[in-house]
């Protein structure tokens, strides 16, 4: 991440980053999640409620998707 950081200060530019991990999401500017496509938040991981608020809705899709392939 740090490299990443680096080359956005040299350069200038804006990096766009794909992962499931919310701990490295953590880390961005900016944290835009979507859920089937369709963006489900959009919000700035310095504050903690919004981060907390991302966690929770990504815990409640999983366990919904873990309770449809059950079925």
């Amino acid at each position: 991440m740090k490299a990443l950081r680096d080359v956005q200060k040299r350069i200038g530019t804006t990096i766009v980053m794909v992962t499931h991990d919310l701990n490295v999401a953590a880390q961005a500017d900016r944290v835009i999640s979507l859920v089937d496509g369709m963006i489900a938040t959009d919000a700035d991981p310095r504050s903690t409620g919004q981060m907390q608020a991302i966690k929770a809705r990504h815990d409640e899709i999983e366990a919904l998707r873990a309770t449809q392939a059950e079925q």
